[in-house]
């Protein structure tokens, strides 16, 4: 992949009831100054799942919680996937963040209804979180930074098998360019609702790929990307982020004709990480 100079922002976004803010990292990856943001490709083709209750998509989860620097009242927010009995795949920043401060705690998990709305209550209790090393190291040294070229994965360990009441997709580190993928999660512009949208592979530079035609937002930090055979191909992580300053606030409004410019990233899954 050319070394763009493009600013990555984290996906992983803090809210408050009554409004949204990016907080988590979002300072300059690659420092080129302007706004941070979040890629909405127009026209805005993402969509709501109706059918959450089934496969694949009853495998996805709401991850939320609280880091050591968030503010008082204030909530993280991220998305992971069923991967195991009692496991779940997510990106490292959602469940280990230097710069908030460490390790997420008091962790809540949650499914999806049938209409795609999130359930009530938690489906789980949390018995450990599980950063990759390479995140954590490569977080640590960096801190206000997303080190770019981090296995941005982590895993959380649930007290239940809830697994084998929903199943869970396959994983594979085959992937190439033009490949059909998928992404689902939990955007919080669609509050407590999982949408999703396919497009396809853009570029392929380990351990990051990109696509330019599948749009999100904070909240969608740890969602799977899929392939057509329902397979986890890698997770959703950064963005590089559309600067074009807007008086109305839609800095996160990339039009089509930009949209290659400015592609949404995910960490493949390789032999080395899958395992």
């Amino acid at each position: 992949m050319k070394k763009l100079k493009i600013v990555l922002t984290i996906f992983l976004l803090m809210f408050v009831s009554g409004g949204y803010s990016v907080l988590a990292n979002t300072q300059s990856f690659i420092p080129n100054g302007g706004a941070t943001s979040t890629n909405i490709y127009l026209p805005d083709q993402r969509k709501l799942i109706s059918n959450a209750n089934q496969f694949p998509y009853n495998t996805i989860v709401d991850i939320q919680g609280i880091f050591p620097n968030t503010k008082v009242g204030w909530i993280a927010q991220g998305t992971g996937v069923i991967i195991a009995p009692n496991v779940i795949l997510t990106a490292g920043h959602v469940i280990y963040d230097k710069g908030q401060g460490g390790y997420l705690s008091k962790v809540q998990i949650y499914q999806a209804n049938t209409n795609g709305t999130k359930g009530a209550t938690s489906i789980a209790s949390v018995t450990g979180l599980i950063p990759n090393g390479d995140w954590v190291s490569k977080d640590n040294a960096s801190p206000n930074n997303y080190p770019l070229g981090a296995d941005d994965l982590g895993l959380i360990v649930i007290n239940n098998n809830k697994g084998l009441n929903t199943g869970w997709m396959g994983m594979t580190s085959n992937l190439s360019l033009n490949q059909a993928i998928s992404l689902a999660g939990f955007p919080v512009d669609h509050r407590d609702q999982m949408w999703g949208m396919s497009g396809n592979v853009s570029q392929i530079s380990n351990p990051l790929f990109s696509y330019s035609n599948i749009s999100m937002y904070p909240g969608q930090s740890g969602s799977p990307v899929f392939n057509t055979g329902n397979n986890i191909v890698g997770i959703n992580v950064v963005e590089a982020s559309y600067l074009n300053p807007n008086p109305n606030g839609d800095n996160n409004k990339v039009p089509s004709s930009l949209a290659s410019q400015y592609p949404n990233y995910g960490v493949q899954l390789t032999a080395s990480n899958i395992n």
